[in-house]
């Protein structure tokens, strides 16, 4: 399961948070379409991310059992329209907070790739502050996330109006 939020801040337009994650998926799902697959994704925009992660923890806390099982692992994707690759530290070697059994193993795949086309990876603390967390909390599912240009630091108009 792929996901990202629609919503932005109030104080900004929300180019970078989230549209580009949101924008992504869609890259994602029609390039997707082109082949064949053994197992289905689910392509999933939130809403209220930004208000407290609203959509995704209704979605995990009233999903039934067996749609839950059909889910091998979500991936969230949420800002990522910047130069900088941050990969959640899921498996704790960075920042010490793990993500379920499996997260580490997306978690490696990720960096492979980053790695083996010569970009640098920058661990990503575990924050709970986007949607992957309503997967970890409710579902206690394998989670991943990239995030690319989070905070001042990475981005220098992070959630403002120009």
């Amino acid at each position: 399961m792929m996901g990202a939020h629609l919503d932005s801040v109030q104080a900004g337009p929300g180019i970078n948070d989230d549209g580009s994650g949101s924008s992504l998926l869609i890259e994602v799902f029609t390039a997707l379409s082109k082949h064949k697959t053994k197992n289905k994704v689910r392509f999933v925009w939130w809403g209220a991310e930004e208000n407290g992660l609203l959509g995704s923890d209704y979605y995990c806390a009233n999903i039934g059992v067996t749609e839950a099982n059909k889910i091998l692992a979500y991936l969230n994707f949420d800002m990522v329209s910047k130069g900088y690759y941050g990969v959640g530290d899921l498996d704790g070697s960075a920042y010490g907070l793990k993500g379920p059994a499996g997260s580490e193993i997306i978690q490696a795949l990720y960096h492979q790739h980053f790695e083996g086309k010569g970009l640098t990876v920058t661990p990503a603390m575990v924050t709970n502050g986007s949607d992957y967390a309503s997967f970890q909390k409710y579902l206690n599912k394998p989670i991943a996330f990239l995030h690319t240009g989070t905070g001042f630091e990475q981005d220098p108009c992070y959630h403002l109006r120009y």
